[in-house]
């Protein structure tokens, strides 16, 4: 596996300088959120009758609408600062566990997390809309309010074009940034200019369509790159283009197609909110995966919290809209509202603690870790495709950029972490690990975790070197056989046989110089002599059938088929084999069992045939042996001796024998012998 390349990180006092301003920021960004609350309450719990009303007030018509809906304009004054205010501490507290997490990890990933933790801190008061409110009544305010949205908003689309890499894709991309920062820029001054609302908000959609296309073709080349000298990109960026799209969306369809105020402006307000909701949350779940500390389980407690809340939110304006529109008092619908999500707490909080749990969990627990990884592994089946799998294993289950195994002594690349993984005094390979950005694994229950991991994996591959030692002690011991086999057979042939074969001759001689008396005595001894020559040339015959050596394996299997005709018994032979042929030993194992396979069919299925077919399967060696009488599975099958010889063949040389009825109530013997393996890594 090739090694990835590092990235290049912020030095020590740039860190420092931009933590410190990147906090400073968030703060602020808190207060201003705080106090204007009230205004923003104010805002959208009394009828607007200025000229310029705050986005999230109602004018006479509006109120008018949402009045007869059932709902109180200081009910929904409530849910909405609720909603908004749920999003905003959790945007506040992501972002913090990204501040907290720089300052306990190197500096590699610091420049994308104090963009993203600036970034939440500014839709803090962005995206509510509550600056607006303190601006109306505050009008001095105004330039400063419309500067710092339109900024937050190019942040923001700016943030979205360069995820992960920290630049923009190509000219394209450059050219969309600058379209959505016109966009920005014009939208505080259009009533000025005189140009519709609604046609700001087909532009605003076109952007940012734009910036949604950008996105797609970021994705689509990271695809085929396969780069692993970038980080992954995690669920926050597709959240963050819906949030994005959405909005515009809305602000095209507000006021036109849906009403203000309106049952469809209600649903859509709210969908806004959770799908803006949404953003912090899969970020913070992306910080999880990625191994971001949380010892105290903090970061996953404000994931929990909100998303618990916005469904249960959302939960209660469906109930109180669904309970009015049923005609039900407002009051009494408000109160029944309560009581579903009263009754319905306990079961969401349970149910997104399980979610975030299984979504976000944290992959520290060294061994939850390595009980996964151990589950993955027992998968495997080839020994030498265990680093590959160990290492894939890895980086699913920790979390990690990358890992890889290495055989040999390499130069490991900045920010990657090598692990020996050793067993007992043996070192077998070093296992290197790509932290992603910002996963810290300096700390000691990090480094313990590694420890039991390494130990694990020399562990496993202590048993894949042993596993490969008995193959080749199998492998050697076989050959040998093989070859005392064929010395023995060539002896026979080729010495006792012409000994005895001229035996036969001089008694043949002898039997005419003696008297006639003792002719039958010579005569009896020959014939003896020429039975034993028969017996040993069988016997040498079935050591290894020349036919094997001169013929090939197809053709030995003929040859023995052909001395079943004689009993009425066909068998046709087809080869589709291609590439290498089976080792000397293996074929000798075949070619037994495809014997046994025959007689057995001659004598037991009533048949008058069989057909053996031999072919490659993803690289293994398959023989069918299929007759056209009467058998059965290997579940109706009661094994004899003949049954276990083959089965024992098969398994001497790693193969195996299966019985299977066929669709014409014959039987199918199938013999798999595996394929040579490929060195995919050495353990």
């Amino acid at each position: 596996m090739t090694a990835p390349s590092a990235r290049r990180s912020l030095t020590p006092w740039r860190s420092r300088a931009a933590h410190a301003a990147v906090v400073g920021w968030g703060v602020a960004a808190s207060l201003a959120f705080a106090v204007s609350l009230p205004s923003a309450y104010r805002a959208v719990s009394t009828v607007c009758s200025a000229a310029v009303c705050p986005p999230a007030s109602f004018d006479a018509a509006a109120a008018a609408r949402v009045r007869e809906l059932g709902i109180p304009l200081d009910v929904w004054a409530l849910v909405a600062i609720g909603s908004i205010t749920v999003f905003a501490l959790t945007c506040a507290a992501v972002g913090a566990m990204l501040l907290g997490a720089v300052r306990s990890t190197s500096g590699r990933g610091h420049d994308t997390a104090f963009a993203t933790a600036a970034l939440l801190f500014a839709l803090i008061v962005a995206f509510p809309q509550t600056l607006e409110s303190l601006a109306t009544e505050l009008p001095a305010l105004r330039p400063a309010v419309e500067v710092f949205t339109s900024l937050s908003l190019v942040a923001f689309v700016a943030w979205i074009m360069t995820l992960p890499e920290g630049r923009l894709r190509s000219s394209s991309s450059v050219v969309i940034l600058i379209s959505a920062t016109a966009y920005a820029a014009m939208v505080p001054i259009a009533p000025a200019l005189g140009i519709p609302g609604l046609a700001v908000a087909l532009g605003g959609l076109t952007v940012f369509a734009a910036v949604a296309w950008d996105v797609v073709l970021r994705f689509r080349e990271r695809r085929r790159s396969r780069r692993r000298d970038v980080p992954p990109l995690g669920m926050e960026l597709p959240i963050a283009v819906v949030a994005l799209v959405t909005l515009a969306a809305a602000g095209v369809v507000q006021g036109t197609a849906v009403p203000r105020g309106s049952l469809g402006d209600i649903v859509l307000q709210v969908l806004l909110s959770l799908v803006f909701l949404a953003l912090p949350i899969g970020l913070g779940a992306s910080l999880l995966r990625r191994g971001i500390p949380d010892g105290r389980g903090s970061l996953a407690a404000v994931l929990v919290g909100g998303v618990s809340t916005g469904l249960l939110l959302s939960l209660f304006v469906v109930g109180y809209l669904a309970v009015v529109a049923a005609g039900a008092d407002p009051a009494f619908a408000a109160v029944l509202a309560a009581a579903i999500v009263a009754l319905a707490a306990a079961p969401v909080v349970v149910g997104v603690r399980g979610l975030v749990r299984r979504v976000a969990r944290s992959p520290r627990d060294s061994a939850r870790a390595l009980h996964d990884i151990s589950a993955r592994l027992t998968r495997v089946s080839d020994p030498d495709t265990v680093p590959d799998a160990a290492a894939a294993a890895i980086v699913e289950v920790f979390g990690f950029a990358d890992a890889w195994i290495e055989s040999a002594e390499r130069s490991t690349p900045e920010g990657a972490v090598p692990v020996p993984i050793n067993h007992g005094t043996t070192t077998y390979a070093t296992l290197v690990v790509m932290p992603r950005p910002l996963q810290d694994l300096a700390g000691e229950r990090e480094r313990d975790g590694l420890a039991a991991l390494a130990a694990y994996l020399g562990a496993v591959f202590a048993a894949a070197a042993r596993e490969a030692d008995l193959r080749a002690a199998h492998a050697e011991l076989i050959l040998a056989r093989d070859a005392e086999r064929t010395s023995l057979r060539d002896e026979l042939h080729d010495e006792l046989g012409p000994l005895l074969g001229s035996v036969v001759l001089r008694l043949r001689a002898a039997e005419n110089l003696v008297e006639p008396s003792s002719r039958a005595l010579i005569d009896g001894s020959r014939r003896d002599v020429t039975s034993a020559v028969a017996a040993i040339r069988r016997i040498a015959y079935g050591l290894r059938p020349p036919a094997l050596d001169e013929d090939g394996l197809a053709t030995a299997i003929e040859i023995f088929g052909r001395g079943l005709s004689s009993a009425g018994f066909a068998v046709t032979v087809r080869d589709e084999t291609s590439g290498e042929p089976l080792p000397s030993t293996h074929q000798l194992a075949v070619y037994r069992i495809a014997l046994e396979a025959m007689v057995n069919a001659l004598t037991h299925s009533g048949g008058t045939g069989c057909v053996v077919v031999m072919h490659r399967e993803r690289g293994d060696f398959v023989v069918d042996i299929e007759d056209d009488g009467s058998g059965g599975s290997d579940a109706e099958l009661d094994p004899g001796i003949g049954v276990l010889s083959m089965r024992e063949r098969a398994r001497q040389v790693r193969g195996t024998v299966e019985h299977a009825a066929t669709a014409g109530g014959g039987t199918r013997v199938r013999v798999r012998i595996p394929g040579p393996r490929t060195d995919a890594g050495s353990p």
